[in-house]
Order: C-alpha cells, then sequence, then structure tokens
C-alpha cells in the first residue's frame, strides 16, 4: 500500500449548516501548523467534538466519525486523529475524488449547549495515479479550547491507496515466493 500525506489544505472555511450557531473567526489559519489559529465565536467550556465528516465533491458526506471527546484544554501541538489506512468513512472513494480541489474534511464542536458552524478544510492537491485504489483516509486535527475560546491550529490528511498493478504484483510475490 502506497501513501500521500500527510498534506495541508490550501483552504480554510467557515460554512454553516442547520442548528449550528458559532462561526469560525479566520479560518484560513488551518493551513500550517504555525500556531496561528483557526478561532470559534461561542462561549464555553468545555468544547468536545460534535461533527468530523469527508467533503467529497464539495459536500459533507459519508460517517460521522467523531467520538464525542473533550478536545484538549491546552495547544499541546499534538494532532487528534480519525479515519486511518483502511477506513473510507462509509463512501466510495474514487482517485478523482480525492485529487479534486474540492475534496477535504470538516470538523464542528459542541460546547455549553451550542454547535460550530463546520471548519472545512479543502484544496490539498492530492496526485493520486490514476487507476489506484483508495483504501484509506487519515484526517488529523491540532486543536485546543479553555477559557471559553477554542482553536484549530492545523489540519491535515493523508490518502492509502493501492498503486495500479500493486495488487497483481504482490500475488505474484507471494506465488512465485519472491
Amino acid at each position: 500500500m502506497a501513501s500521500q500525506g500527510p498534506l495541508s489544505p490550501s483552504v480554510g472555511t467557515d460554512v454553516s449548516f442547520s442548528g449550528a450557531f458559532f462561526n469560525w473567526s479566520t479560518p484560513g489559519n488551518i493551513t500550517a501548523q504555525d500556531n496561528t489559529y483557526a478561532t470559534d465565536t461561542a462561549i464555553g467550556d468545555p468544547a468536545a467534538q460534535n461533527i468530523v465528516s469527508l467533503v467529497k465533491g464539495g459536500t459533507v458526506s459519508g460517517s460521522n466519525l467523531s467520538t464525542g471527546a473533550t478536545i484538549p484544554a491546552t495547544d499541546t501541538d499534538t494532532y487528534t486523529s480519525f479515519g486511518g489506512t483502511s477506513n473510507l468513512w462509509g463512501l466510495t472513494l474514487a482517485v478523482a475524488d480525492v485529487n479534486a480541489s474540492n475534496f477535504g474534511w470538516v470538523a464542528s464542536l459542541a460546547h455549553a449547549g451550542s454547535i460550530t458552524h463546520y471548519l472545512q478544510a479543502t484544496g490539498f492537491g492530492f496526485t493520486i495515479p490514476t487507476g489506484a485504489t483508495i483504501n484509506g483516509v487519515l484526517a488529523e486535527v491540532d486543536w485546543s479550547g479553555g477559557s471559553g475560546t477554542h482553536h484549530v491550529d492545523h489540519m491535515r490528511l493523508t490518502v492509502y491507496y493501492t498503486p495500479v498493478g500493486g495488487l497483481l504484483l504482490r500475488r505474484r510475490k507471494a506465488v512465485l515466493g519472491w
């Protein structure tokens, strides 16, 4: 299996959805782990994961992989991970889907009875080879919160795939004992 990533997004946006009340200021700050933050405008602690989903074709899609866990109170420059090498988030993903500029993922927080908008990361610039099989997607976020303010420093993605001919070559090696 091969992989590309982790890659950083080129675009971070605040996206409203039904039931969400609070926006993210400076969402473009999620493109690098550099202690410049996207910050939510809600007040209240603790903050917990609400929705964590992929964006396919520009639309929030697939399974919500949020565990509902509380986000760290302080920024430790460590990532919380979702998905993995064989997790397709309840979706069928083609190479064209992950190579598209509108492929990415979203995260939303819940706290004090309120929900934040999606913080959306897209424009990862994947160049998965045509004909490959997508096996899984790993999303990672460096986020923190405390004293009523919640931050996201960085969001990133890794895509795992089997290259064209990769499975056939492994089968040949197994049969021939290479």
